[in-house]
């Protein structure tokens, strides 16, 4: 029972899985830190690339990369830097769904390790518009306010 009450699960709607098109498009976010913002973009023929952002300086860091989705299972793999100077990276991911990714990105020299909560870009830009076409809170329930 604990365990499909975490995973939100109930004998009736079963656990919807993302197929590989749900997972095709941008995914973008902050690290735990904040200077480093992300970009992942997977595209449907299972190649994508990451886009490492490092505020305020707009100094970036590029990697192509390939990606499978296979057993409920999301991999990023065969990752290489299209940037000079830029240290070797590995990302695992800790979990995803329709509308967020967690990633671990590690330095493969250094050692260092970010963790980033990606959401998906279209449902980021849908949720952003509808909230900013709210502009009277009055008519709302206490739940909204």
């Amino acid at each position: 029972m604990l365990l499909l009450i975490a995973m939100g699960a109930s004998a009736d709607r079963p656990i919807m899985t993302p197929q590989e098109g749900d997972l095709v498009g941008s995914w973008v976010g902050f690290d735990d830190s904040a200077p480093y913002f992300y970009r992942l973009n997977l595209q449907a023929n299972n190649a994508g690339k990451l886009v490492i952002l490092f505020y305020p300086k707009g100094e970036k860091d590029v990697y192509s990369l390939r990606w499978q989705l296979s057993d409920r299972t999301l991999q990023l793999f065969n990752i290489v830097s299209l940037t000079t100077n830029t240290e070797p990276i590995t990302c695992a991911l800790d979990g995803f769904d329709f509308r967020r990714m967690k990633v671990a990105i590690s330095g493969a020299t250094n050692g260092w390790r970010r963790t980033v909560m990606l959401v998906n870009e279209k449902a980021l830009s849908a949720a952003m518009i509808e909230s900013a076409n709210v502009t009277n809170l009055t008519g709302l329930s206490n739940r909204t306010k």
